[in-house]
C-alpha cells in the first residue's frame, strides 16, 4: 500500500474543508483553517482511488536529462523538454528520439517554452518563445510547418484545438489577452483584451488553457 506524508496541502483539503458538488458534477473543496493540518498523518493513495507508478527514463549518450521544464503525454508517448531540447519516450520510459534541432533556421526552434502533442493529427506543436514562431513536427520528428507568433506581445501559454491556436499573453494584468489563430486561414483574431494594466500593483503567476467536456476554459494562478 502506498502512502504519502503530506506537508499540508491535501490534508488541509480533506480534513478541514467543506465539500460540495457543483452543477458540473465536479467536487469543490474550500480550505477553512490551514493551522489545523496535522502534518504527521499518513493518507493511503488507495483511499483516494489513486495509483502512482514510477517510470524511470532511459539514459543514453543521446539522452542526458537535466532538469525537466515541460512534460506532456500523448496516447503512446511522453514528451519532455530538458535544457531546451525535446525528447520522446515510450510509456515504459525507453528513449526513442530527440525532436527537431535548436537553431535559427526555418525548420529549427530557438526555445521550446510550451509544447503540445496533438493525437488526432499526430503532430507536436512547439511555441518558440524567443524565435517568435510556432514550429510543428510530426510524431516521427519530421518538420511540417511554422508560423509567426502575434506581433508586439509576449505569449505565456497556448492551446491547440480543432485547427486553431489559442494564445494567452504575458503582462501585468490579472486577466490576460486571448488571441485565436486559424492555422488554415492564417488569420489572427483577438478574443478578449485586458481591462487595464496594473500600476503600483504587481501580478505574479501564470495562466493556462484546458478543455473539458468539449468546452475551453482559462485559469489564472496568481
Amino acid at each position: 500500500m502506498k502512502t504519502l506524508n503530506w506537508a499540508g496541502f491535501l490534508l488541509g483539503l480533506l480534513f478541514c474543508s467543506c465539500q460540495q458538488e457543483t452543477d458540473s458534477g465536479l467536487l469543490s473543496l474550500m480550505l477553512d483553517d490551514v493551522g489545523q493540518i496535522d502534518q504527521s498523518q499518513e493518507l493511503s493513495l488507495d483511499t483516494l482511488g489513486m495509483k502512482v507508478d514510477a517510470i524511470p527514463l532511459e539514459t543514453t549518450d543521446d539522452c542526458l536529462i537535466k532538469n525537466i521544464s515541460v512534460l506532456e503525454e500523448s496516447r503512446d508517448f511522453y514528451w519532455l523538454v530538458s535544457d531546451n531540447l525535446i525528447y520522446k519516450f515510450d510509456k515504459s520510459g525507453h528513449f526513442l528520439q530527440r525532436i527537431g534541432t535548436v537553431g535559427q533556421g526555418p525548420e529549427e526552434y530557438v526555445s521550446a517554452k510550451v509544447i503540445q502533442p496533438v493525437e488526432k493529427e499526430r503532430s507536436l506543436y512547439i511555441m518558440d518563445y524567443f524565435g517568435r514562431k510556432m514550429t510543428v513536427y510530426d510524431f516521427d520528428g519530421r518538420f511540417l510547418r511554422s508560423f509567426k507568433l502575434p506581433e508586439e506581445t509576449w505569449m505565456d501559454n497556448f492551446k491547440y484545438e480543432n485547427g486553431k491556436v489559442y494564445y494567452l499573453t504575458t503582462g501585468n494584468s490579472v486577466m490576460p489577452d486571448l488571441y485565436c489563430y486559424d492555422v488554415q486561414a492564417a488569420r489572427m483574431d483577438t478574443l478578449c483584451k485586458r481591462d487595464r494594466e496594473m500600476g503600483t500593483e504587481g501580478y505574479m503567476g501564470q495562466s493556462f488553457i484546458y478543455v473539458l467536456g468539449g468546452n475551453m476554459y482559462t485559469v489564472s494562478l496568481f
